[in-house]
């Protein structure tokens, strides 16, 4: 999701006229929770 050759992304930021340095610095968070949340599921398991 985060791969700057992702084309969902890279539509979506063109089509919509955004910056994709704003649009990572939104993602960043839940991106890393998301990460987070699944190494410690995995390590529970």
């Amino acid at each position: 999701m985060l791969s700057p050759m992702h084309a969902c992304f890279v539509m979506t930021l063109q089509y919509n006229r955004a910056s994709m340095a704003k649009t990572y610095r939104i993602l960043i968070a839940p991106a890393l929770l998301t990460f987070l949340t699944g190494v410690i599921i995995y390590s529970l398991v």
